[in-house]
């Protein structure tokens, strides 16, 4: 029998009536005794599963994003994304699995994850930071024509749509498209699929033994007062260690790590930062620019793109900035705010 872990964020006034906020799931985190692995993707608003399983075409690194599996597939823990020479960047909780050490582009050629790239007494990989929902892990051989992401340095993010990528579940075949509250699916919608996204500002976020800076979005998909449309995306189950891609400069970053959604099901409202009645699910993924340095510092050889990555500096654009503002204060145009949000048992 499987079983979630679930976080939970500061718990927000909603008013009389209103509802308060859920705790929050990891995205990739359903661990299976004696059962093969499940996996759970990316859910749309309004698109069926069969729809964004193939490269989108707007030049956002697809084939760099991996599920973590067994070597035939099975016992998935999450997804991670090829940063370049065979390594690559995942959720922290998705290397927790001893059976899982292979990844996959394809789901067709598995590639062994090196254990002897590791810190202390876990399976794999290595942890960017203390405390941070983010690890690195390598493979054993570099990958044949796989594409690397690039990392974001500097904090360079725009409030404007972004790509995520995971491999898992979609929505539950019966909920109709469109509908506000979508339930995630079983075994039989597993698949690698992309949806849009905004990452609204950027949070401080803690749950089990993490605390760390997260970017933070809202399962929009309605026009009130606005959403990207039919391919709005959230995460689910199994998408953790997947990818937030933004095009900045005419050239594609990953931005974000995904790591975690406030509840299943997904629930569809404004696309807004408010602590009103009405609005989308947040999702979080952990803020790559903030630990950039550690990031590299792990990758020992890195490719031309890390290294340009690591000198980047992106001129003519609006970024996220990180500042304080009190919890009563609306967020700034195009700007980001820093919240705290804290543990609750």
């Amino acid at each position: 029998m499987g079983f979630y872990i679930c976080i939970r964020t500061q718990v927000q006034s909603r008013g009389s009536g209103g509802r308060s906020t859920p705790a929050v799931l990891l995205a990739a985190l359903l661990l299976v005794a004696s059962t093969a692995g499940e996996s759970r993707a990316v859910v749309l608003f309004n698109l069926p599963n069969s729809a964004n399983q193939s490269d989108p075409g707007t030049g956002v690194p697809w084939g760099s994003v991996a599920k973590v599996s067994d070597s035939a597939g099975g016992s998935q823990t999450g997804s991670a994304v090829h940063i370049g020479n065979g390594y690559l960047l995942t959720a922290n909780h998705v290397t927790i699995n001893a059976t899982s050490r292979f990844v996959t582009f394809d789901n067709g050629t598995f590639y062994e994850i090196d254990p002897s790239f590791k810190a202390g007494s876990r399976q794999y990989g290595k942890q960017v930071a203390a405390n941070v929902d983010m690890a690195v892990i390598k493979l054993t051989t570099i990958p044949v024509g796989v594409p690397s992401a690039v990392v974001l340095p500097n904090g360079q993010e725009l409030i404007a749509p972004a790509t995520l990528i995971g491999w898992g579940f979609g929505r539950d075949p019966s909920a109709p498209l469109g509908s506000a509250v979508v339930n995630w699916g079983s075994t039989s919608t597993a698949a690698k699929r992309w949806g849009f996204n905004v990452p609204r500002d950027a949070v401080a976020i803690a749950y089990d033994s993490y605390s760390y800076e997260a970017l933070r979005t809202v399962t929009g998909g309605t026009s009130n007062p606005s959403g990207l449309g039919d391919a709005e995306a959230g995460l689910t189950t199994y998408d953790s260690g997947g990818g937030l891609f933004q095009q900045l400069g005419g050239s594609w970053y990953l931005i974000g790590v995904n790591a975690a959604a406030e509840s299943n099901p997904t629930t569809f409202g404004p696309d807004r930062i408010s602590n009103i009645l009405s609005r989308g699910d947040y999702n979080y993924f952990g803020r790559v620019s903030a630990y950039d340095t550690q990031i590299l510092a792990l990758v020992p050889e890195p490719d031309s793109g890390l290294l340009a990555a690591a000198a980047m500096t992106i001129l003519g654009v609006v970024t996220m900035h990180r500042r304080c503002c009190q919890a009563a204060k609306k967020p700034v145009a195009r700007q980001v705010r820093k919240a705290a949000c804290t543990a609750h048992t």
